[in-house]
């Protein structure tokens, strides 16, 4: 065999595509760009708001690409799950870096006097929840075919349902990182062996969970038990109370409503748009404009409902 004949056997044996040790790479620096859209960014460059679209833009762009890395670490779970002679040590050693890595991730999210908050947990417990998840498919998958069906969709509900309850990922009250990584996770168990077929719902999953509404403030509908209600939306870092600009919040104000509802799930039904974001010289400009705001919603609803 001749030099270039064994160079082009050496190139086809080679391993196409990138190696896991490049996609770790990959993802932890796409995880320091959403650590960084919180921290360096607003440190040096100022609060995120509408009045610096500068700023904002390199907010929402670090915070939106680094969402790639969500199907990065779940494909890298996925493989670890696949090759791990132990599941039960790999998720101990899991379960212990979500551990640790909570009071940062409280620190950054929150601010530095939250050390521990429980509005929100780190995206490592979403990677712990997808694991058990997969271990509990694998152990039904001898069963026939209608009880594996049914305890399958069954154990992805009831992974989806910690994912929520414990808010994985969920500092911006927008998009559930923990429900989403479970979703590519289960795509990866079972279509793996079918890498174009794969892609197709892991591009749908991916592109539906990025659907989010824009900064600003909305007409929206809340959803109680005792029926729906009429409020005044606001989503953004509320430049004009908070310098640190750290988190973005879905704040909605009810309109009428007397009640506590902190620390409960509500559901908000995002009508229209009635001003974007922007920081006001004082907290009265503030509540004039809410004020405003608040009559336009009544007006919407009013004339919606006489339609």
């Amino acid at each position: 065999m001749d030099e270039y004949a064994k160079y082009l056997e050496e190139k086809k044996a080679k391993p196409k595509g990138l190696s896991t040790f490049k996609l770790k790479v990959i993802g932890d620096v796409l995880m320091f760009l959403s650590a960084a859209s919180m921290t360096l960014v607003p440190r040096f460059l100022g609060a995120p708001s509408t009045d610096d679209m500068g700023v904002l833009t390199v907010v929402v762009l670090c915070e939106a690409i680094s969402w790639v890395a969500i199907p990065i670490y779940a494909w890298l779970l996925y493989m670890g799950f696949d090759r791990t002679r132990s599941w039960f040590k790999y998720g101990m050693r899991l379960f212990i870096l979500a551990l640790v890595c909570e009071v940062p991730y409280d620190m950054v999210t929150f601010g530095p006097d939250h050390l521990f908050d429980f509005r929100s947990q780190n995206p490592v417990f979403g990677l712990v929840v997808a694991l058990v998840v997969m271990v509990l498919l694998d152990a039904v998958e001898d069963l026939k075919t209608g009880g594996r069906v049914t305890l399958s969709v069954l154990l992805v509900i009831i992974g989806l349902l910690w994912d929520v309850l414990l808010r994985v990922g969920q500092s911006q009250a927008i998009l559930n990182i923990g429900s989403l990584t479970l979703g590519f996770c289960v795509i990866y168990y079972y279509l793996h062996l079918r890498e174009n077929t794969m892609m197709i719902p892991a591009a749908t999953l991916g592109a539906v969970s990025g659907i989010a509404p824009g900064f600003g403030v909305y007409a929206t509908r809340v959803v109680l038990p005792d029926g729906a209600r009429p409020a005044v939306t606001n989503v953004g870092v509320r430049p004009t109370v908070s310098s640190a600009g750290r988190a973005v919040i879905v704040e909605p104000w009810i309109l009428d409503y007397r009640g506590d509802l902190y620390g409960r799930d509500i559901r908000v039904e995002f009508h229209a748009r009635l001003r974007p974001e922007r920081k006001f010289p004082s907290l009265q400009a503030l509540r004039d404009a809410i004020g405003e705001n608040a009559a336009q919603t009544r007006a919407y609803f009013a004339a919606k409902e006489g339609l």
